[in-house]
């Protein structure tokens, strides 16, 4: 009998690539040749993750989002410690956000970043296209890296979140580590962008 999740084992043309068994997985025949080979990985085992630290927040920038709201994300509305640890910005994808006040309206971001770094959270960014390999990027990006994010190689949000908090997790009270390695590929979550990207 198939197990009950593999009806979601499909492929584009419509034929399913295979099925999940109770004995395993098993591929179509003409299927083995679309995969690619296995490589290698060029890092130790995996171990086990016994502590991670869930005090992190991932924030999509949009229009509507005022300093004020960020601030709150990391516990900084108000007074006293942050109740987050690790502040990660989805940004535009040019690698952008709100940088300056615009009429009346206050959504330079430039200032609660620069107040949740002053207050020991981390502010990552991504993409941030350039920026990480010290390539030349929009003012707007050059404020807020100058405000205290920092930029991060080619990677989904959702494996930056999950690195962060592993990071987090495993350093707890050393920023500078956690810092060091977010910007290395630690098992294969870093990848080569393409051309134009």
């Amino acid at each position: 009998p198939m197990a009950p999740f593999a009806r979601h084992f499909r492929s584009a043309d419509g034929r399913p690539l295979g099925a999940i068994r109770e004995d395993g997985l098993h591929l179509r025949d003409d299927a083995r040749g679309a995969l690619p080979p296995r490589v290698a990985a060029p890092w130790p085992p995996l171990e086990a993750a016994t502590s991670v630290d869930d005090a992190v927040q991932l924030v999509a920038v949009h229009p509507a989002l005022r300093p004020e709201d960020l601030l709150r994300l990391a516990g900084l509305a108000e007074d006293g410690a942050p109740r987050c640890r690790g502040l990660l910005l989805d940004l535009y994808h040019s690698g952008t956000a709100s940088t300056r006040d615009a009429d009346r309206h206050r959504h330079a971001l430039t200032p609660a970043i620069a107040r949740c770094v002053q207050a020991g959270v981390l502010v990552f960014g991504t993409p941030t296209h350039g920026a990480h390999a010290g390539g030349t990027v929009y003012a707007s990006t050059r404020a807020l890296l100058d405000a205290g994010l920092r930029t991060l190689p080619a990677m989904t949000r959702e494996a930056a979140a999950a690195k962060l908090m592993w990071l987090l997790g495993r350093h707890p009270d050393d920023a500078g580590a956690v810092a060091e390695a977010m910007g290395r590929d630690l098992r294969g979550e870093v990848f080569e962008p393409p051309q134009g990207w």
